[in-house]
């Protein structure tokens, strides 16, 4: 029985890996994801629906993120724009989203977006997940801003929403920021990680090849 190639070639892949990617955060459209971990985020490109999808690691996570509503108008769209939001949780093989409030109407959002409400909720197992939040402030006038460097400036610092930040001083001068692991993290057998792994990718897998996978581990 033959199985689609490249499913054969992602699994195997999956015990290689260090780290597994046991958790998905369901961005909505209105919310715009700045930084993931210190880092850029990796959106899905095969996510089809609306909003965008992001694959996260086992346990702690951090991110930065803004959200920005928009109103059609009669003639344009308007667009407000909420506080830079940094903060972090713990999440176990969850599927989470986004609970934002809703405004009815532009002005209404400009007067109530800031401070904002939020919540994630893991929509799995329908509980709310603990969050550590804060608001990362602009300082000056600026041209575009580095979220991923402000992430890692304010992680150094020790905010409330700060994970753990090492760094070594090169001798240019520069500094090379690296995510301390934790200990837990460290010890997470590696079985459990490709296993969670393997099921990040299983839904990620288009319909045909989801069923000769199927086919493929029933003739095994």
């Amino acid at each position: 029985m033959k199985i689609f190639p490249s499913i054969i070639i992602i699994l195997a892949a999956c015990f290689t890996m260090s780290a597994a990617l046991a958790n998905i955060l369901l961005v909505d459209e209105d919310v715009k994801v700045l930084a993931i971990n210190m880092e850029k985020p990796d959106f899905d490109k095969s996510y089809s629906a609306k909003g965008n999808r992001i694959f996260l690691k086992e346990g702690i996570n951090q991110i930065v993120f803004k959200y920005q509503p928009e109103f059609v108008g009669k003639d344009l769209i308007k667009t407000v724009y909420g506080d830079v939001i940094i903060a972090k949780f713990k999440a176990s093989s969850a599927e989470m989203i986004f609970e934002l409030p809703t405004f009815k109407s532009y002005r209404e959002a400009q007067r109530e977006i800031s401070p904002l409400d939020w919540k994630l909720k893991d929509t799995k197992k329908g509980e709310y997940i603990d969050i550590v939040q804060d608001t990362l402030i602009e300082n000056g006038v600026q041209i575009g801003r580095n979220y991923v460097q402000e992430a890692r400036d304010y992680n150094i610092k020790g905010g409330v929403a700060a994970i753990p930040v090492s760094y070594i001083t090169i001798g240019s001068g520069t500094e090379s920021f690296l995510p301390e692991q934790s200990q837990s993290t460290k010890s997470t057998s590696q079985e459990n990680q490709s296993v969670d792994l393997m099921k990040m990718i299983y839904l990620k897998a288009s319909p045909k090849e989801q069923n000769q996978f199927k086919l493929w581990l029933n003739n095994q």
